[in-house]
């Protein structure tokens, strides 16, 4: 089945009409900002052809954050849609663009994945200045972190944002997505599946596989390069490395 691409007036026109849309970010994402009208079921759930929450028959509009997920996950998509499938161009970004109106909770916490990237490139650049300046064993730090990510990037599990998600400041987007949209809250264990893609994992092995082979050979500098990389990706919603695979926006940015 094909999918078909919407204007942000093309969906609000049919939005008017009852046609469901499903908002396919993370739920720490959907829960600070989202069109109103929208429910939260995440790609990665789809992507696993799990269709709880769809409707078992007529048309389904699809969006993200800037539309590089939908996109990419057109195929599964129009796989899940018992009916016509349609994706919003652009996303929530071009949705806002177009003065059409969001909910919003500023409120909320930093998205996730954008709090996994501030620690551990914390940790890499306070690893880098204590094995510089005190002691030549806090070096090992960073590579703890480099083996944390290439765990994370091969099993999809991450111990860090888990660690995150049990931080008191992390609770309130949980309720507010269980209340957005008509379903009890993940456990934490399937949240921590649901919110690292396919994407996040490859730049997670990536990072993790650098920062050991920088542990193996000692080069203190390029570690704290790389911790100012991973701080500035998650503040500024940039990652060089998502445009070397072919990702023109940033999955961080709101993981669109």
């Amino acid at each position: 089945m094909n999918i078909h691409i919407l204007t942000p007036e093309a969906v609000r026109e049919r939005l008017a009409q009852g046609v469901i849309l499903v908002d396919v970010r993370s739920p720490d994402e959907f829960a600070r900002e989202r069109i109103a009208q929208a429910c939260s079921i995440p790609l990665e759930r789809l992507a696993r052809g799990d269709r709880t929450g769809l409707p078992p028959k007529g048309a389904v509009m699809f969006y993200c954050r800037s539309g590089n997920r939908t996109r990419l996950g057109a195929a599964t998509l129009a796989a899940c849609a018992a009916g016509e499938a349609y994706i919003l161009d652009g996303g929530l970004d071009a949705w806002k663009r177009a003065g059409l109106p969001v909910q919003a909770d500023p409120g909320q916490p930093l998205e996730l994945s954008r709090q996994v990237q501030i620690v551990a490139g914390g940790l890499v650049l306070a690893g880098t200045a204590a094995g510089a300046w005190l002691s030549p064993w806090f070096l090992l730090l960073p590579g703890f972190v480099g083996g944390g990510l290439v765990f994370a990037g091969l099993s999809g599990f991450c111990g860090l944002a888990r660690v995150l998600m049990r931080m008191p400041w992390n609770r309130r987007f949980r309720d507010a997505v269980s209340a957005a949209s008509a379903r009890p809250p993940p456990d934490e264990g399937a949240f921590m599946k649901i919110n690292i893609g396919t994407i996040d994992r490859i730049v997670r092995l990536i990072l993790g596989l650098v920062l050991i082979v920088l542990a193996a050979n000692g080069t203190i500098g390029w570690w704290g390069w790389l911790g100012l990389v991973a701080v500035a990706t998650s503040l500024f919603r940039f990652c060089p490395l998502y445009a070397v695979l072919g990702i023109n926006t940033c999955p961080l940015k709101s993981r669109g």
